[in-house]
């Protein structure tokens, strides 16, 4: 069972050397006959009780382990972090007398791992607290040996080093406690020593162990959904292989019942089957596939998001995401080559993602039964608290696939989409930690992620644009969301020591944009790519606004004017009244040389460029949520944004598009936006939402879930008026609709609204948290209240 203790399980020991003294007892081991990365090893401790036992141990491996007592899954790990925060699991076991086995998978893929998995040292730890002690690694007798017949599998055209890493192919089942003696086994040899301090000489390629911060990610079945199609290839070449009409069946056998669990699949020699699955939903899970039989058999187990109208990845054209006939299936896939055993377990180590399973077997020489096929649906376990509804079913019908695309971009990390990267950008997880605020008490995610990006700031005081990462990367309009992401969690969230601790760090980062600020007042571009949006009309494939690879771009500009005003505000919550006068100062003067570089007095806008050549809705966004502009310039800007020829954004902006839109009140345009989600993606079949616009990339990005956000903070209108949520406004922007209410957590319990428009204007009824006061913004009138309101 896994537990969650506070303090540090090893006392330190004042009496061993000065650089020991916060060592562990217990060792990184690592297995002698590995070599050189990518490989897989097993260890395992077999021990003997003459009475009932119970153990704490804390576990933890580089890079990836799954920990087994004799055939029970006891857990997976390490959680996700980086070398300083590396974590560690704690389980109690309960161990009966008699001979037992503890056991672990871990193995380490080097350059070829995911992005966002890091490494210091291939290893594996096993620490036990108390009498039983002796029992950990580098003390204990713990063997190790490789796993022969495991490998990485290329991706061609689509998954590189870069993103998720490599697949799998396995030529031998994965292993069971009774399988452990056909290993080749030698004792595990020492590494280092743990810690969870680092006092030493050197903090180079140290691991600095935490408790881990998450509880463990969510583990359920999940069904295969419906069968689409079976068909009898001339091969397991099948990509290129038009898919054929909904429903057929080549093969007569009853992979329906299959699917259900009802029946298993026996094929003949040299058969071969492609078989899809359309789960219904999107889906990140790990696939287990039970069969007999069969040596030499190749079984390729691949997912896709969606079907494509050519065979080629870099063509993201896909149509409506129900349909197959005539598309293409381009899956990432783990191969199996199997040896023949009896009701041997096939099983990748890491999860698959998407929608579609392809199940594509070409038997050899002797008959394979295929037993059954499983889905574990493995992901972090959000799930949706509050509850928004209006009578406007183009709003509602996207909820499900908003709480979806959240869902499944929440792991040991934020992802940007769990198909691609599977990496945790600044810009995408500030969205992702709003929506967090609004769906779920729990904050552990959103805390670990903000201590992770600011571990990953650079000398110069830049954050890298995704962390944990192996491959540093600078976006450093990122580095300003992460600000915006620390003052949202001052808001929502009750922490304000996180957020003290933060602010050192807000401050390096700020001084390393002073840096680019010229004589003149005006930012110049700083260096790496200033990704901003995904606007296909700046004429780039990097989604940088004009002047922004080098020169001085308004949105650049006006982006850091809007962060030192969170600066100012976030500093004077906590007491630092020096530092917000001295922000205040300098968003103030930034202000005043953006007005005067950018503002373009004929078209009531502010342009992209010192030459007033291009117009984009980006700077005039951040602009007005600067707060530093005058009414009668808000009212010019708003008329151009609703008329003038722009830029448009991108799904990702225009979250900040409609804060921009909120705060002139321009409930129409405001609900145009939101309605986008159910005709741009709910009518053509997705249940998670687009990266950009069609054709689009990923059909999962959770960026593109930002809506769920605005339902409750701007259409019902529902904010933190100070810090910590310790007073709320409400401000709604109803547009059109007669009927709106919703149910949102608090800190202190739920906010209740319900909104409804009669031939005398709107009703309202609120209900707060005991003994905390509102504020009302309705139709021209402002009200205070405390507990609750009824007009």
């Amino acid at each position: 069972m896994r537990v969650f203790p506070e303090i540090s399980p090893f006392a330190p020991d004042p009496a061993a050397a000065w650089n020991e003294q916060t060592a562990w007892q217990a060792w990184w081991v690592d297995c002698p006959a590995a070599g050189q990365t990518p490989f897989f090893t097993v260890y395992r401790l077999r021990v003997e009780f003459d009475a009932p036992v119970q153990l704490r141990c804390h576990v933890s491996a580089d890079e990836r382990y799954i920990l087994f007592l004799d055939n029970e899954r006891l857990g997976r790990g390490s959680e996700r972090g980086e070398p300083l925060h590396w974590f560690y699991e704690s389980y109690d076991l309960k161990l009966a007398p008699g001979a037992r086995t503890l056991w672990a998978v871990v193995w380490s893929l080097g350059r070829f791992a995911p992005s966002p998995q890091m490494s210091i040292q291939p290893g594996f730890l096993f620490a036990v607290e108390g009498e039983y002690l002796p029992l950990s690694t580098g003390l204990g007798n713990w063997e190790t040996a490789s796993l022969h017949g495991w490998e990485l599998l290329e991706q061609p055209n689509l998954v590189d080093s870069y993103s998720r890493g490599r697949r799998f192919r396995f030529s031998r089942p994965f292993p069971n406690a009774e399988s452990l003696d056909e290993f080749d086994w030698q004792p595990a040899r020492r590494v280092t020593r743990a810690r969870d301090q680092i006092q030493d000489w050197l903090m180079f390629r140290q691991r600095r162990l935490q408790p881990a911060a998450l509880p463990p990610m969510m583990s359920a079945p999940f069904p295969l959904g419906a069968l689409r199609s079976v068909t009898v290839p001339p091969s397991a070449e099948v990509q290129n292989i038009p898919l054929p009409a909904d429903g057929k069946n080549e093969s007569g056998e009853n992979w329906s019942a299959f699917a259900a669990g009802k029946t298993e699949i026996t094929l003949p020699p040299h058969a071969i089957r492609r078989v899809i699955f359309d789960l219904q939903n999107y889906l990140t899970a790990y696939p287990e596939l039970t069969v007999s039989g069969g040596q030499g058999t190749l079984i390729r187990l691949g997912w896709a998001e969606s079907p494509r109208l050519t065979p080629d990845w870099e063509n993201h054209a896909k149509g409506h995401r129900d349909e197959l006939a005539g598309k293409f299936l381009l899956t990432v896939a783990d191969e199996f080559l199997l040896d023949g055993k009896a009701n041997a377990r096939h099983a990748p180590l890491w999860w698959q993602a998407g929608r579609y399973v392809e199940l594509v077997i070409a038997a050899a020489d002797k008959p394979v039964t295929l037993h059954k096929l499983t889905l574990e649906e493995s992901r972090y376990p959000l799930e949706m608290t509050s509850r928004f509804d209006c009578d406007d079913p183009r709003l509602t019908s996207a909820l499900p696939l908003l709480i979806r695309g959240l869902q499944m971009n929440a792991g040991e990390i934020f992802f940007d989409c769990p198909y691609y990267e599977e990496s945790q950008f600044i810009g995408d997880t500030r969205l992702q930690s709003l929506c967090h605020a609004v769906m779920t008490h729990d904050d552990r995610l959103t805390r670990k992620a903000l201590r992770l990006l600011d571990a990953s700031r650079q000398p110069d005081g830049f954050l890298q644009a995704e962390y944990p990462s192996r491959y540093p990367a600078i976006i450093a309009p990122f580095s300003l969301y992460w600000i915006g992401m620390l003052w949202d969690y001052a808001h929502w969230r009750v922490n304000p020591n996180l957020v003290r601790t933060l602010l050192s760090g807000m401050r390096s980062t700020l001084e390393a944009f002073r840096r680019h600020v010229s004589a003149d007042g005006l930012l110049h571009a700083p260096e790496g790519w200033n990704f901003m949006d995904w606007t296909d009309s700046w004429g780039n494939e990097g989604g940088i606004p004009p002047n922004a690879i080098t020169g001085v771009s308004a949105t650049l500009h006006w982006q850091l004017v809007y962060a030192l005003n969170m600066a100012a505000e976030l500093e004077a919550h906590l007491g630092e009244k020096e530092f917000a006068v001295h922000y205040t100062r300098w968003g103030a003067e930034l202000a005043r040389a953006g007005q005067s570089a950018f503002w373009d007095e004929a078209s009531g806008l502010f342009s992209d460029d010192l030459a007033h050549t291009s117009y984009s809705e980006h700077p005039q966004t951040f602009a007005i949520l600067s707060r530093h502009l005058p009414p009668e310039q808000l009212t010019r800007i708003a008329s151009g944004l609703r008329h003038a020829k722009l830029h448009r954004a991108s799904y990702f902006f225009l979250h900040y598009l409609l804060e921009a839109y909120r705060l002139l009140n321009l409930d129409d345009l405001i609900h145009v936006q939101l309605r986008r989600w159910h005709t741009e993606m709910v009518e053509i079949g997705l249940k998670t939402p687009l990266e950009g616009l069609e054709p689009s990339r990923s059909d999962c990005h959770a960026w593109s879930s930002h809506p769920l956000y605005h339902y409750f903070a701007t259409v019902l209108g529902i904010r933190p008026l100070e810090p910590e949520f310790a007073r709320v406004e409400i401000t709604p922007h109803l547009g059109d609709l007669t009927r709106a209410e919703g149910v949102l957590i608090h800190p202190q319990g739920e906010t209740r609204v319900a909104f409804r428009r009669e031939t005398d204007g709107w009703h309202c009824e609120i209900h707060l948290p005991n003994r905390v006061r509102g504020v009302l913004r309705l139709d021209g009138q402002v009200i205070e209240f405390e507990n609750k309101l009824s007009l």
